[in-house]
């Protein structure tokens, strides 16, 4: 299971349980968190890499490190499905491209197959947001004086609250 944007790994906690679509008693579950989700390796908590020396990156980079963490952590070499919502739909898509032969399925919930004008737009507004939240400070916030006010503002719209 894969995470959406600004989710965590309890995002699809609605299908996990006896019964549910991700029954534990039938399958070994594994909850991912996506770079930069401040539970993972983020800006945030990044020591050797903090805040914008952090590098960028993308879906598949994301996808890339969590194929390395099921095969070489884990040691496992075929998944029954990879799914993930929003965000995470995006990844589960990067799976089938990527790693096609490595899982049976692919269960996508709401994802972008391609990003439209439109939510590039949102996006950049919101990012333009945390940017001008005065305790930004061109990106070199203070670790204790985190950029609330423009999280919150960025946040608030993302789920729609």
């Amino acid at each position: 299971m894969v995470t959406a944007i600004g989710g965590n790994h309890h995002r699809l906690d609605y299908l996990i349980g006896p019964g549910r679509a991700l029954d534990p008693g039938k399958f070994f579950i594994i909850c991912t968190d996506a770079i930069s989700n401040g539970l993972t390796t983020s800006p945030s908590n990044s020591k050797a890499q903090p805040r914008m020396q952090f590098p960028r990156f993308n879906i598949r980079d994301m996808v890339t490190s969590q194929q390395r963490l099921v095969t070489e952590k884990f040691g496992i070499k075929k998944l029954v499905t990879v799914i993930g919502a929003s965000m995470g739909g995006m990844q589960a898509l990067q799976w089938a491209v990527s790693y096609p032969d490595m899982m049976d399925s692919i269960v996508p919930i709401i994802p972008l197959g391609r990003t439209p004008a439109w939510t590039t737009g949102v996006l950049e507004m919101l990012r333009q947001g945390i940017m001008a939240d005065p305790r930004w400070m061109g990106g070199n916030y203070a670790a204790d004086a985190p950029h609330e006010q423009g999280m919150r503002l960025w946040a608030g719209w993302l789920s729609g609250g």
